[in-house]
C-alpha cells in the first residue's frame, strides 16, 4: 500500500484534514502479485502443490526443494502426521543430503519426531558446512554429558575458523554439568570456553554467550584468560570488558577463595611495577588496564549482591589484600595524570568506587572539585556519590551557582546519594542557595519515597510550597498558552533540555516512558493536560516502581524487564539498573507516571506554548510543509 494515510475523513481530526502527507502516494496503485517474466506457460494460478495430500516418502523428499516455502511446509506436515516411519529416509537425508538447508530441516524434524540419535548428531558434527555443525551442536546438548565422543567433538569445534559456529559451542558448553563430570572433562570446557572468549573478546554477543556457561566456571575462565593475557604483547581489542565482566560474575558469587585465586592471578600482569621507573612505565601496559578492569568488574559484582565494596579483602592473605592495594595506587596516579586518556582515567576513577575513602577519597575529591577535563570531573563526582564521608557535601556544593547543567544534575544525584547529604540538600533549598526547580521530577520522587522519615517530611513540606495547590489550577493557569504565537524551534530546546531524558521526539532524547512522537491526533489542550496532569491517564507499562534493597538504596523508575531471580528498572536519561531479587527489601508501586506531577514549575508559559508547538510540528521544520499556526 502506498498511500501515507489510509483513514476515512469523517473519522480524522479537524487539525488533520487538510494536511499534504494526507496525499501522498494517491498517484499510486497497489501490487496484488509478482510474477517472474520468464515464468512457465504452464503454471497454474496457485503455482505451488498440494502439500497436504502429499504421501510422508514424498514430503521427505521436498526438504530437499530449493523453494523455502515447500520446505517448511513438508516439515511442518511431517510433524503435524507425527509420522515417524520416515526416521530412516529423515537420517539419510540428515548426513548426505544435496545441500546445508535440507540437512538442517532433517535435523530439526528428527528432532521434532524424537528419532534424533546421537550417532545422527556424531555425523552432523563433521559435515563440511558450519550452518549444519552449529545446528548439530545445538541439538546434541543433551548428549553433553553422557557421551564422550559428542562432548569431544563439540570441544575440538571451539578452535573453528567460523565465528558463529564457535558462538553456538559457547552457548552449548553450559549443559556440561560440572557435578557429571571428571576434572579432565571440566579442565577441557574452561580451556575451551576461555579460547572462545580470548578469540571473540571483542564480539560482545560471544562475550555474554560464554557468560551464560559459567556458572560455577568463572573464576577459572577469568584465570585461564589471565593466565593467556600475560603472554600477549598488546592488549587484544575487547579483551579489558571481557575481563571486566568475568571479574562481576566471581565477584557476584562472594566466595574468597574464588576471589583469592583471580587477584592472584594479576601479580605477572604488574610484576614490571617495582621500582620507580618500572612503576612509572607499568601505567602504560596492557598489563595495568587487564588489572584495573578485573579489580573493577570483582567491586560491581559484589556491589551487586549487597556487599559493601571489596570487603572480602579482609579474607585474602597479606599478599593478596597489597596486590589489590597497589591496584587502586596506580589507578590514582592514572587519574591524576593530566596528559593521560580521558577513557582511561575514567576508567581509574570507576575502580576507584570500590576503593576505600582513605585510599582514593583525597584523588576524587580534587578531581571533582576542579578538573579542566570535564568528563573526568563528572566521573569523580559520579564516584564520589557511592561514598559517606561528611567531607563530600561541601566539595560538591561549592559555587553551586555557577555550574553548568550538566554537573548541576551529577552533583544533585550525588547528595540525594545518602540521607546525610539529602538533609544537607534541603538545607541549600530551604536558604535560597539552590532552587528547588534544580530537582528533576523523578529526584523529587526519590525524595518523596525515601527511607528517612524526616528527609521525606521536610521535601514535601518544601514541594507543597512550590507547587500549585492542584492540578485544575495549573492547568487553568497555563491554558493561556494555547493562545499565544509559538515557535516550535525554540520548543525544540524547551523539549531538549526538560524531556529529553524519557522521551524522544525526531533526532532529540530517549524514548524511556511513552512514546509522545505522534501527537497529530491530540489537540494542543490536550497536550498541555498530558504535561500538567500526568497521572490523569497511566498506561500500567509506564507506572513507576520504588525498589528499597537490603543495603538501604532506594531507586526509582518503571520495570523494563523481570526474571524469576531478578527486575530491571528503566530511569530517566535511558539508564537501566537490575536488583537480583534476593536483594530487594520492598517493592511497591507509586502509581503514578514516571513524569511526577509540578513539571510547569520548569516552564513559562511561553515556553509552554513553544513545546506543545514543537510536539504538533516537529515534523514539519524542514521548511517544506506548513507549519500549523496559532
Amino acid at each position: 500500500m502506498y498511500r501515507a494515510v489510509i483513514e476515512h475523513p469523517d473519522y480524522m481530526p479537524d487539525e488533520l484534514k487538510n494536511r499534504p502527507e494526507n496525499y501522498w502516494g494517491h498517484d499510486r496503485g497497489r501490487i496484488y502479485r509478482v510474477v517472474m517474466a520468464n515464468a512457465p506457460a504452464g503454471r497454474t494460478d496457485r503455482g505451488a502443490p498440494r502439500l497436504s495430500q502429499a504421501s510422508n516418502d514424498d514430503l521427505t523428499k521436498f526438504l530437499e526443494h530449493p523453494n523455502s516455502w515447500h520446505r517448511e511446509t513438508a516439515a511442518r506436515l511431517l510433524l503435524e502426521r507425527n509420522e515417524k516411519s520416515v526416521a530412516a529416509a529423515l537420517c539419510s537425508l540428515a548426513v548426505r543430503g544435496t545441500s546445508p538447508v535440507a540437512r538442517v530441516r532433517a535435523l530439526w524434524v528428527l528432532h521434532g519426531l524424537h528419532q534424533l540419535t546421537s550417532a545422527v548428531v556424531l555425523a552432523a558434527l563433521d559435515d563440511p558446512d558450519p550452518r549444519v555443525r552449529a545446528h548439530a551442536v545445538q541439538l546434541g546438548e543433551p548428549w553433553l554429558n553422557t557421551d564422550a565422543k559428542i562432548r569431544s567433538r563439540v570441544l575440538k569445534l571451539a578452535a573453528h575458523a567460523d565465528a558463529r559456529l564457535r558462538f553456538q559451542v559457547a552457548l552449548s558448553l553450559g549443559e556440561v554439568r560440572q557435578v557429571e563430570v571428571d576434572p579432565d572433562v571440566e579442565r577441557a570446557v574452561i580451556a575451551a570456553l576461555g579460547a572462545i572468549a580470548l578469540r571473540d573478546a571483542s564480539h560482545r554477543w560471544t562475550r555474554a554467550a560464554v557468560g551464560t556457561s559459567l556458572a560455577k566456571r568463572a573464576s577459572a575462565v577469568l584465570r585461564f584468560v589471565l593466565d593467556e593475557a600475560v603472554k600477549q604483547d598488546t592488549l587484544l581489542p575487547g579483551l579489558d570488558e571481557l575481563v571486566g565482566e568475568l571479574a562481576q560474575l566471581v565477584g557476584a558469587r562472594q566466595n574468597p577463595t574464588e576471589i583469592a585465586a583471580v587477584v592472584e592471578a594479576l601479580r605477572p600482569l604488574l610484576s614490571p611495577s617495582e621500582g620507580g621507573g618500572a612503576h612509572n612505565r607499568a601505567i602504560d601496559q596492557p598489563g595495568l588496564t587487564l588489572a584495573l578492569a578485573c579489580i573493577e568488574g570483582l567491586g560491581r559484582g559484589l556491589i551487586r549482591r549487597g556487599a559493601s565494596k571489596l570487603e572480602c579483602l579482609d579474607k585474602l592473605s597479606i599478599a593478596d589484600r597489597l596486590l589489590v592495594s597497589r591496584v587502586f595506587e596506580l589507578a590514582v596516579d592514572l587519574a591524576r595524570r593530566d596528559d593521560g586518556d580521558s577513557l582511561h582515567r575514567r576508567k581509574a576513577i570507576q575502580v576507584l568506587r570500590h576503593a576505600s575513602f582513605d585510599a582514593a577519597g583525597s584523588t576524587l575529591l580534587e578531581l571533582a572539585a576542579d578538573n579542566a577535563n570535564q568528563k573526568v570531573r563528572l566521573a569523580a563526582i559520579e564516584a564520589l556519590a557511592r561514598f559517606d564521608d561528611p567531607a563530600i557535601a561541601p566539595v560538591l556544593l561549592r559555587n553551586f551557582a555557577g555550574q553548568t547543567p550538566a554537573f548541576r544534575r551529577a552533583i544533585i544525584a550525588a547528595m540525594l546519594a545518602n540521607s546525610q547529604r539529602a538533609h544537607l540538600l534541603l538545607d541549600q533549598m530551604q536558604g535560597g542557595h539552590i532552587a528547588p526547580t534544580e530537582l528533576q521530577p523523578n529526584q523529587w520522587q526519590v525524595l518523596a519515597t525515601h527511607r528517612d522519615a524526616n528527609v521525606k517530611r521536610r521535601a514535601e513540606q518544601l514541594q507543597a510550597a512550590t507547587m500549585p495547590a492542584n492540578r485544575q489550577h495549573a492547568i487553568e493557569t497555563y491554558r493561556a498558552a494555547l493562545t499565544l504565537s509559538a515557535d516550535p524551534r525554540r520548543g525544540k530546546q524547551v523539549f531538549a533540555k526538560n524531556c529529553a531524558g524519557c522521551h524522544q521526539v525526531a533526532d532529540v532524547g530517549v524514548n524511556v516512558a511513552s512514546d509522545i512522537s505522534d501527537s497529530r491526533a491530540r489537540s494542543p489542550e490536550q497536550l498541555l493536560v498530558d504535561i500538567l496532569d500526568p497521572n490523569r491517564a497511566i498506561d500500567n507499562h509506564y507506572v513507576t516502581y520504588t525498589v528499597m534493597r537490603t543495603d538501604g538504596q532506594v531507586l526509582t523508575g518503571i520495570i523494563g524487564a523481570e526474571t524469576a531471580s531478578s527486575l530491571t528498572l528503566r530511569q530517566q536519561d535511558n539508564k537501566s539498573v537490575t536488583i537480583l531479587r534476593d536483594d530487594i527489601e520492598e517493592l511497591r508501586s507509586n502509581g503514578v507516571s514516571l513524569m511526577p506531577t509540578g513539571f510547569e514549575q520548569n516552564l513559562s508559559i511561553p515556553q509552554m506554548a513553544d513545546l506543545i508547538s514543537f510536539l504538533k510540528n516537529w515534523r514539519y521544520l524542514d521548511g517544506q510543509t506548513q507549519i500549523e499556526r496559532r
